[in-house]
């Protein structure tokens, strides 16, 4: 008989948001692994994190749902984001982002994608008045 971890459900039962935060979880201890960085986070400390109803970069909600096998998630989905990537995954260095922001800062820090974004929509901005 395996044994059963303490405070797991079975998938079934799982609502959708326990459902993102679950996948969260197991995708960042894979990319930890292949990425050889330290991983020290729970179910719990990400659900503490899943409290923000907001990317705290953008400031845009984000929108739980499961994308369909082999499709990105939605840009607006919670993305574990490492503040310093070679940190890794421990629960001082980590915090939810949209996956839009967490992928397009990719190694950033908020300032300097700021600065980018800044740059990109003054240059939209200019070519729409000319």
């Amino acid at each position: 008989m395996s044994k059963k971890k303490l405070n797991s459900k079975p998938k079934s039962n799982l609502t959708l948001h326990e459902t993102v935060i679950t996948a969260l979880v197991e995708m960042a201890k894979a990319r930890a692994t292949r990425k050889h960085v330290p991983f020290a986070l729970t179910y719990s400390d990400v659900q503490r994190l899943a409290r923000t109803t907001a990317c705290p970069i953008t400031g845009l909600p984000f929108v739980y749902g499961v994308p369909r096998p082999g499709s990105r998630p939605h840009p607006l989905a919670p993305s574990i984001d490492r503040i310093n990537p070679l940190r890794g995954y421990v629960r001082s260095n980590v915090r939810l982002t949209s996956w839009w922001a967490n992928s397009a800062r990719n190694t950033l820090s908020d300032e300097q994608f700021a600065v980018f974004v800044d740059a990109a929509w003054r240059t939209r901005q200019n070519a729409i008045l000319s």
